[in-house]
């Protein structure tokens, strides 16, 4: 297989997104070492690397792993993509810190609650706004249900000579898209995370049932003007269509927002909708349906902690 530069792409975190950058970054031919919560789904990883699923087709992808508690140092990464929660992120940049690494280092989160974290860094900062959709199986095994694009953005620091890496993940199938305005991407993100998410997880939906029901309409479409009103996005009149588009480019998924309900963990409505609030409240805005699915989302975690 055809090296593409030796990058060595680090991704911390082996959910679903990580598992999927994995197996596309491995399949482009860069090296491979996954940092994984738990030593049991870094023994499989090792063993077995990833199995990718696709169009019902399984390929299958070496990654070297590794479990975050074994983590001591990262001084071989080209890239660190952080693949973990909102909620996980200063964790593990305090663990980074720790280690005194220099990697650029890349952010995929959902939300806007670490734009304060990254400025903090000393490191090349980038974020990556990832729009396929991806489903985890099992430890080793990850299905792309949906294809999108990796929208990424240059925050901080050098700019790295990644193109032919990037160029490289395309063809092989993970499309990528380097952007110059990487915060009204960021904003455009977080008004269709802010729009979906909350309605896929209070109605139990996939993405693309939404659409079939014309009250959740008319309440993402409220949704979607307080969002646009609040983070004053520049170019908007498209933003709706584009919401539509990414329900159904993404019918069949299930977003994570609703994985994590399931599953009784916590979700990243505080990154979210807690993000939007929390800026209507800086420009004193009234946002009635944005406070609505907020609160709901937050008794439904309670009350899978409490069951």
């Amino acid at each position: 297989m055809e090296r593409v530069g030796f990058v060595n792409v680090w991704i911390i975190g082996g959910g679903s997104v990580g598992l999927l950058l994995a197996s596309y970054a491995s399949k482009a031919g860069a090296n491979v070492t996954v940092v994984t919560n738990g030593k049991e789904q870094a023994e499989a990883l090792n063993r077995e690397g990833v199995s990718l699923l696709r169009n019902s087709i399984a390929s299958f992808h070496p990654v070297d792993a590794i479990p975050f508690e074994c983590l001591s140092s990262l001084k071989t990464a080209t890239i660190i993509f952080l693949a973990v929660k909102e909620h996980q992120v200063k964790r593990v940049l305090t663990k980074i810190s720790k280690l005194k690494i220099n990697s650029p280092i890349f952010f995929l989160q959902n939300g806007m609650n670490h734009i304060t974290l990254m400025q903090e860094l000393r490191n090349s900062v980038y974020v990556g706004i990832v729009e396929h959709g991806a489903l985890k199986h099992s430890n080793v095994k990850v299905e792309h249900t949906g294809i999108g694009i990796m929208r990424i953005g240059h925050v901080l620091g050098d700019e790295l000579e990644l193109k032919p890496f990037w160029d490289k993940l395309s063809s092989v199938g993970y499309s990528v898209d380097v952007e110059g305005e990487w915060l009204e991407v960021m904003k455009r993100k977080l008004i269709v995370n802010a729009v979906i998410n909350p309605l896929t997880a209070l109605y139990e939906l996939k993405n693309g049932e939404l659409l079939h029901d014309e009250t959740i309409v008319s309440i993402m479409k409220k949704l979607c003007q307080e969002a646009i009103m609040t983070l004053q996005l520049k170019d908007h009149e498209d933003i709706w269509t584009y919401i539509i588009q990414v329900c159904q480019n993404t019918k069949e998924n299930k977003s994570s927002m609703l994985r994590d309900i399931e599953s009784g963990n916590q979700t990243e409505i505080d990154a979210i909708s807690g993000y939007i609030l929390r800026e209507g409240l800086k420009r004193k805005i009234s946002l009635p349906y944005t406070l609505d699915v907020y609160h709901q989302i937050k008794q439904k975690e309670r009350s899978d902690i409490d069951g």
